[in-house]
């Protein structure tokens, strides 16, 4: 597993993509006759393997978030590695470890110990591990129902933030579903599709809008009478989104020259004169925010005023250091009464140097940010330098 990952590595950074097209799997081998698995994962949340209680077959992994319930005992698998198109030549660690009848392993993505309840509790991988112990002998769909239980009764009606998948490798010996050992059958996998998914409810969109509001309206200073910007963020807020909301936080700070004659709706081309009121930005329908979006805010904190970002961006901006460098305020955005248009047509522009400034602003917060966007940095600034010399362009100096 841990060659194939580094194959794939190899293949993604070969291929040359813009923006850089990072991956993250997990990858097991499965020997059918003995229930042997070796497993890798890149940038993968580390499998849980349940096996029986008074079993000790795990290896490495014991202790490792290790769980003991009646039933089974659940721990994790130290198999730990980057994600792919990151960096050249990766380290992948490699676990092996032999499943009996009953026992089981569980992939996942991170969306599901990160699943959020109303009060914005996160599931966790220890409660994933725990409740996995007690799956422990009974068929594959059970297992696969139980999780999705587990799920909902934890989120109730909140949405899911991030994507949720899963896939649960339960060995049986050959001869317990009739096939003689050493020949194969697909009788040996079934894949049942999700029970609960007609039930939950699709996300938002991801969009952007804006326009101009009363400068004395609800959130802004009274007696204000110049016009205030108020872009919207909506659903998803992901780099596809930020060339568009760069232009116009741009052009709203008066350092953009051309955002189209025609700008707003029912306005005069310049546009009414510029306050000094901050340009609102309404996270009141944000799900989450990508870090390209979030350094791109981070670039223009100075300039902005946050209104209502949910439990889910809160947390972002924590991580990344950002809460005491962005204005946040829990006050409604002011209500726009008149449209501009958003820049259209740049999302299929080459976004690297988007991409790049945004992550350089937030390597700029924190070393931690530093240490955490520095391969991302480096790969977009590698691709723009070979850009550049197929073109027969001077590369562009390296200022971190």
């Amino acid at each position: 597993p841990a060659r194939a990952l580094e194959y794939l590595n190899q293949g993604l950074l070969e291929e040359n993509f813009d923006p850089p097209l990072l991956v993250t799997m997990a990858i097991a081998v499965i020997n059918g006759r003995n229930g042997e698995v070796t497993c890798a994962c890149a940038g993968h949340p580390s499998p849980v393997v349940v096996s029986r209680a008074e079993a000790d077959r795990v290896g490495e992994a014991d202790g490792v978030g290790e769980a003991k319930r009646p039933g089974g005992r659940s721990s994790f698998l130290p198999v730990f590695g980057p994600a792919l198109g990151v960096r050249e030549s990766p380290t992948f660690e490699t676990a092996r470890m032999i499943l009996e009848p009953g026992d089981f392993l569980l992939l996942y993505t991170d969306g599901i110990p990160e699943a959020r309840n109303a009060g914005g509790e996160e599931l966790g991988y220890e409660r994933l591990a725990r409740g996995a112990a007690h799956w422990h002998g009974r068929p594959p769909s059970d297992i696969a129902r139980n999780l999705e239980e587990m799920l909902h009764d934890h989120r109730g009606m909140t949405p899911f933030y991030d994507d949720v998948s899963f896939v649960v490798i339960q060995y049986s010996a050959p001869e317990a579903i009739g096939v003689p050992c050493g020949e194969e059958s697909r009788k040996n996998v079934e894949v049942v599709l999700p029970g609960l998914a007609p039930q939950e409810h699709s996300p938002l969109r991801a969009g952007i809008s804006g326009g101009w509001a009363d400068g004395g309206g609800a959130a802004g200073p009274v007696g204000l009478t110049d016009p205030v910007g108020v872009i919207r963020i909506s659903g998803k807020g992901t780099w596809h989104l930020g060339q568009a909301l760069r232009t116009r936080l741009a052009s709203l700070r008066g350092e953009a020259d051309g955002v189209g004659e025609a700008d707003r709706v029912g306005e005069a081309a310049h546009g009414p004169p510029r306050s000094a009121a901050p340009i609102h930005v309404d996270l009141a329908a944000c799900e989450s925010l990508d870090s390209t979006v979030l350094g791109l805010l981070h670039q223009f904190a100075d300039e902005i005023l946050l209104h209502q970002p949910c439990e889910r961006v809160s947390s972002q901006l924590s991580e990344l250091g950002l809460l005491d460098r962005l204005k946040i305020s829990d006050r409604p955005a002011p209500k726009p009464d008149r449209l501009f248009l958003m820049p259209a047509g740049l999302a299929a522009k080459d976004p690297s140097d988007l991409i790049l400034s945004a992550h350089e602003s937030l390597m700029d917060a924190s070393e931690e940010n530093r240490r955490r966007f520095r391969a991302v940095v480096d790969l977009v600034r590698k691709r723009q330098s070979e850009s550049r010399r197929r073109q027969g362009e001077k590369p562009a100096p390296n200022t971190g």
